[in-house]
């Protein structure tokens, strides 16, 4: 008998220790990912922000033409435009994936715009 034991306690103690730093590491994983998914929300929404103001202050180039300054701005604005959409639909999606650990973001998913989530 205390062969046996001197073998099983040992045994049940490292499969013990074992299933606890199991239990603890999928913990901390899992935390971490929250994590990620709410920087990554966070970083979406300033991205938001940020593309709104793109080069706003851009002036006119010396010898422009008319023509040339009208073109530049239609094309300024445009790719403006489709950075900002595109801005947007990132933002939504990874607001949607913080959503599902804070309820409270649906509001901001649903809504018209990321500023305000009662339109």
């Amino acid at each position: 008998m205390p062969i046996a034991l001197g073998i099983a306690v040992p045994l049940v103690s490292l499969l013990v220790g074992a299933w606890i730093t199991y239990a603890l590491n999928v913990r901390t994983g899992k935390r971490t990912r929250i994590a990620d998914i709410y920087h990554d929300a966070i970083g979406a929404v300033t991205n938001v922000l940020a593309s709104k103001d793109y080069l706003s202050g851009l002036g006119r180039w010396q010898g422009a033409s008319d023509e040339d300054w009208h073109t530049f701005n239609s094309q300024l604005g445009h790719d403006a435009l489709l950075r900002y959409v595109d801005a947007v639909a990132q933002a939504r999606t990874t607001l949607a994936r913080a959503s599902a650990y804070a309820p409270e973001l649906t509001p901001y998913v649903s809504g018209t715009r990321l500023s305000d989530p009662e339109s």
